[in-house]
């Protein structure tokens, strides 16, 4: 089965050589959609070969709260400058759960309402920006971006931004080509009644963050089993929904790299 949306061919591929078990983001063809109408228009795209990283690597973000703390606690700035401090909210739910009171999860929210067993969808939301780490800046600006993201895969991340004067979609797709090495693309869209330099500016702020998530994935060591203690994130929902990607006829690394075993060792 082959899916074409936003400039990308997308390929059904089962180890056990099952039939496609789920259609395509719909996200992609709204978006799509939206291009067609004039309503939206292409800010930027990008292509990278050597994603030195296994493919779960973006989605377990969703399980790691802390990183918000420590990986993104300042707002990219050119040149490395840490100048607003974030205080991150982060919502998480996986595919098939229901939003319900009491979960942490708006039921109001409908980006979390009919999520498929394929789904995952995080909602973080800017609870203070702090200048140089000493003056709050109003609460008005904090609140002006509420991002959603959508994973469908684990290798397809589609970024839904709506501000009051418009929305921003990034879509970010990832090929794993071979063990430990992903080929990735990332476009993004804005409505047209964001400014083009304001459409720029949010560009520049994804694909920085991106950057700074880039630099973890690619040397993180996971160890297992995980030594988890109160207040980490939903690791043991996250583990529950990637094993729906994965079979016994699933290749592994040793089955991949003669030796593959013995050359994951120091």
């Amino acid at each position: 089965l082959e899916s074409k949306a936003l400039g990308s061919i997308f390929f059904w591929f089962d180890a056990e050589d099952r039939e496609p078990q789920w259609e395509l983001h719909p996200g992609l063809k709204e978006v799509e959609g939206w291009i067609e109408e004039g309503k939206m228009r292409s800010i930027w795209y990008n292509r990278w070969d050597d994603m030195l990283q296994h493919v779960f690597e973006p989605s377990q973000n969703s399980a790691d709260d802390f990183h918000f703390l420590t990986v993104h606690q300042y707002l990219p700035m050119p040149f490395n400058l840490k100048i607003l401090n974030v205080k991150h909210s982060i919502k998480t739910m996986y595919g098939k759960e229901a939003p319900k009171e009491g979960n942490g999860v708006d039921t109001e929210d409908t980006n979390f309402s009919n999520l498929q067993k394929q789904d995952m969808m995080i909602r973080e939301t800017i609870d203070q920006l702090r200048f140089m780490d000493l003056f709050p800046l109003p609460q008005f600006i904090a609140g002006f971006i509420c991002t959603h993201v959508h994973i469908q895969g684990p290798n397809n991340v589609l970024f839904k931004v709506d501000t009051p004067i418009g929305r921003f979609r990034a879509h970010f797709a990832l090929l794993p080509i071979e063990p430990f090495r992903q080929k990735a693309t990332m476009r993004m869209y804005a409505d047209r009644t964001i400014p083009w330099i304001v459409a720029r500016v949010l560009q520049w702020w994804i694909r920085e963050t991106a950057d700074q998530d880039r630099q973890v994935w690619e040397h993180k060591i996971h160890i297992s089993p995980r030594n988890l203690v109160i207040g980490d994130g939903p690791f043991a929902q996250y583990g529950k929904w990637l094993k729906q990607f994965y079979s016994p006829k699933s290749q592994g690394w040793e089955t991949i790299v003669p030796g593959g075993k013995s050359s994951l060792d120091w």
